[in-house]
C-alpha cells in the first residue's frame, strides 16, 4: 500500500505535486522532503519525489549498517533503531548535497 504526501513544487500550477510513499515511511528529521521506512533489519530511504535514493541493511551481529546512495558506500552505526535513523539521515543529506552544492556542509 502506498500513501500520498504532498509537497508544494514549482513546477505544478497550483503549488501540490503528489507524492507516493510506501505505508509507514517518516520523514527524515533535519533534511525536509525526504522520507525513510524502517522495516526488520532494513531501512529504504526515498528523495523529495519519492523515488528510492537509499537502502541499507544489517548483516550478521555487526552492530552497523551499510548501503549505498549511487555509487557511494555509507556507514552508519549506533545502537537499537538509532542506526537507522542515523542510516536515513546520511543517506539523504548526501543526496541532497550531491544534487544541490549550495547546501552542502561548509568547513570554517
Amino acid at each position: 500500500m502506498t500513501i500520498r504526501i504532498e509537497h508544494p513544487t514549482s513546477a505544478d500550477e497550483d503549488g501540490v505535486a503528489p507524492v507516493l510513499l510506501p505505508e509507514g515511511a517518516q520523514a527524515v528529521e533535519g533534511v525536509p522532503g525526504y522520507h525513510a521506512l524502517i522495516k526488520g533489519s532494513a531501512v529504504t530511504v526515498f528523495g523529495p519525489d519519492g523515488a528510492e535514493i537509499a537502502s541499507a541493511a544489517r548483516r550478521g551481529y555487526s552492530d552497523a549498517l551499510v548501503g549505498r546512495v549511487g555509487d557511494t558506500r555509507l556507514v552508519s552505526d549506533g545502537l537499537g533503531d538509532r542506526r537507522f535513523t542515523s542510516f536515513a539521515v546520511l543517506a539523504a543529506r548526501h543526496h541532497r548535497a550531491a544534487a544541490d552544492p549550495d547546501v552542502r556542509d561548509r568547513r570554517r
